[in-house]
């Protein structure tokens, strides 16, 4: 029914302070905040909400769909510890109508600022992701597969770069997929 890509960003940060009374008792508060930096999504294919409802179909074939996407400016790096992470993310899923939806995730990390030798030496990075596509359900078998393969041009940026991202999904069903 469609092909989305998500380019998601997210803060997250949890802490703990204890208290003591004096007396040999502690009491605990739990602190937690997220917020997210980035939360787009890009219809590749198809119509966002299965509004096309079932009757969309993809022929067989291998498919290209150019798109992109931008990192605000003043992002913040990319940064984990055990209190606190901002994180980046690029999922790319397949809507498939009555099947298990096929999905990949790919962390995209993002440095504040990089010494030139590392630009320089960036390389594009490419990862594939394999998934079966169930006839109807976990016991009637398979009616194929799909690969979901995701692509950037370079392995390091920084804030005001521009990223070309490169994905393609392959249905191996040998018939059309709604």
């Amino acid at each position: 029914r469609s092909l989305q890509l998500h380019w998601r960003g997210v803060e997250r940060t949890h802490w703990i302070v204890t208290h003591s009374n004096g007396q040999g008792q502690h009491t605990s508060v739990s602190y937690s905040g997220k917020r997210h930096i980035i939360n787009d999504t890009v219809i590749l294919y198809g119509a966002p909400d299965g509004s096309n409802g079932n009757n969309l179909t993809l022929p067989v074939g291998e498919y290209s769909y150019p798109f992109a996407l931008a990192l605000p400016w003043d992002a913040p790096p990319s940064y984990t510890s055990r209190d606190a992470e901002v994180a980046y993310y690029l999922e790319a899923y397949a809507d498939v109508a009555w099947k298990v939806d096929p999905h990949y995730k790919l962390q995209i990390v993002v440095h504040g600022s990089v010494p030139q030798r590392q630009l320089v030496a960036a390389t594009p990075i490419s990862d594939e992701q394999s998934y079966r596509i169930p006839t109807c359900c976990c016991c009637c078998g398979d009616s194929g597969s799909a690969v979901i393969t995701a692509e950037i041009d370079k392995s390091v940026i920084q804030l005001g770069d521009s990223l070309r991202v490169k994905g393609k999904v392959v249905l191996n069903t040998g018939k059309e997929v709604q």
